[in-house]
């Protein structure tokens, strides 16, 4: 009965510990993935920005 009792208890140890793993690793992978699309999201902003600059200093440098 306690040999019965020990193996649920260290089964359900396992299989709540496995599922904690599993949780962390994908919150972590979900906060990575996070700065990646905010750091996308600068350098986008950024490239449109040094695009409508050259447009703006275009007619500036040809004087049209």
């Amino acid at each position: 009965m306690i040999l019965q009792f020990l193996q649920i208890f260290l089964t359900d140890a396992l299989t709540f510990m496995s599922l904690l793993r599993n949780s962390l690793i994908k919150s972590a992978y979900l906060a990575t993935f996070a700065v990646i699309s905010q750091i996308c999201f600068l350098h986008h902003a950024l490239v449109l920005m040094a695009h409508r600059v050259r447009l703006h200093l275009r007619h500036e440098v040809h004087r049209y």
